[in-house]
């Protein structure tokens, strides 16, 4: 990144995958140095059909930047795609660190071309306290990593 004046980039060693941009002011993560970020967080509508297959991913409400905040990518538009298709709550208010902390969050990703949705395991906090979240499987997480794998290796069409 040429734009890097903080010199971010440095903290970008394995295992670490990407580091996530604050604003300190509202203290609302907004996108990675080299993905976009999302997370995930339960929340039933009033009216779900716990029953229903679908309800195992459409319970769970996505959570990224405002759009002007951030440089959108083609993944993060097909993620949006993929949501607004199979009925999935969005919300551009931007992901809390605060109810990431408090254990809020059922799951965070990052996408971009490379590696399309890659969940996040661990997030680690550059904070004095050394603060780490961890997050287990999510199933809107899942789904929505097993749609973009579908798409992905979906036959070309034929051309006459």
């Amino acid at each position: 990144l040429s734009d890097d004046p903080r010199g971010l980039t440095r903290l970008i060693t394995p295992p670490v995958s990407d580091v996530i941009l604050l604003d300190p002011t509202t203290r609302r993560l907004s996108q990675g140095l080299l993905s976009n970020f999302f997370a995930t967080r339960y929340a039933p509508t009033p009216r779900a059909d716990e029953s229903a297959p679908r309800a195992r991913y459409t319970n769970y409400l996505l959570v990224c930047a405002p759009l002007e905040t951030i440089e959108r990518g083609e993944m993060a538009d097909r993620v949006w795609a993929i949501c607004k298709r199979d009925g999935i709550q969005v919300s551009f208010a931007g992901p809390s660190l605060s109810e990431a902390v408090a254990g809020r969050w059922s799951g965070a990703f990052i996408v971009n071309r490379t590696y399309q949705v890659l969940p996040i395991d661990t997030m680690h906090l550059t904070d004095r306290q050394g603060t780490s979240v961890e997050f287990g499987v999510c199933p809107l997480v899942a789904h929505l990593q097993e749609q973009l794998l579908r798409e992905r290796h979906a036959p070309a069409p034929a051309f006459l």
